[in-house]
């Protein structure tokens, strides 16, 4: 969550939100204690906002006090299940891509103003760059961004712009995302090459799963992106969207 949002908030909320994840997290039982240490709350405001959930069904109390995620959950992420199916059938060739080509290979979605990564593939070299999974960041930044907004007409496309904060345009610019926005829209991809300060480039295409718009990403150092092997990255990363859609 940014900063700029903090008056908008309710604590109890977000308390709440970090102890569902925890418990996601964990996946078994654990004590009030252990979870109001972790996700750094007192333990009798952890005691109440665990109880509330226990009788939402969100979480459950095991048999030795213990708490974990609930069946009641259930019906709330029902329909996330076929996004869930999507990333479970991608990994494998995420992680063939990845073993071939040498870069890290990620699928990404869009969630309003942020862009998620949900799956990803990790070279075996022992040098390569690290895309954690379920972080959330701008949907304007990088290649990743300009791939989930290649289906935007472009008045939607300056809404967005116009819509993002102006301390964001102070490290990127406007014009930079509408030429990756325009490479996906009439070539099929879009790379960020040769201007990340450490050194990090991408290139990524549209691919679309179902009814999930994503974008797939190839992810490495300038190295990775030399000219004479750049054209058989973007067939590879074509060639793995086309696996992954059909």
């Amino acid at each position: 969550m940014r900063a700029k949002d903090a008056g908008n908030r309710i604590p109890a909320v977000e308390k709440t939100v970090r102890i569902l994840h925890y418990l996601a997290k964990e996946g078994r039982g654990t004590p009030t204690k252990a979870i109001a240490a972790e996700v750094e709350v007192s333990a009798s405001t952890c005691y109440r906002i665990l109880k509330t959930l226990e009788v939402a069904g969100w979480i459950a109390q095991d048999e030795w006090g213990g708490f974990h995620i609930g069946k009641g959950l259930l019906p709330v992420v029902e329909p996330l299940a076929d996004l869930r199916e999507v990333i479970r059938r991608s990994r494998p060739v995420l992680e063939a891509g990845a073993r071939r080509w040498g870069v890290t290979v990620k699928l990404c979605f869009r969630q309003g103003s942020e862009q998620i990564t949900v799956a990803v593939g990790t070279p075996s070299n022992p040098v390569g760059i690290l895309a954690p999974e379920g972080v959330p960041y701008p949907v304007v930044e990088a290649a990743s961004g300009a791939a989930l907004l290649a289906g935007l007409t472009e008045s939607e496309l300056e809404d967005l712009i116009h819509r993002t904060p102006e301390e964001h345009w102070r490290r990127h610019r406007p014009e930079e995302l509408r030429d990756r926005v325009d490479q996906c829209q009439k070539r099929g991809w879009c790379e960020n090459i040769g201007k990340h300060p450490q050194g990090i480039d991408a290139i990524a295409c549209p691919v679309r799963i179902g009814d999930h718009r994503l974008a797939l990403c190839m992810i490495g150092l300038r190295g990775d992106f030399r000219e004479e092997v750049l054209s058989d990255l973007r067939e590879g990363l074509l060639e793995m969207a086309r696996e992954l859609e059909e």
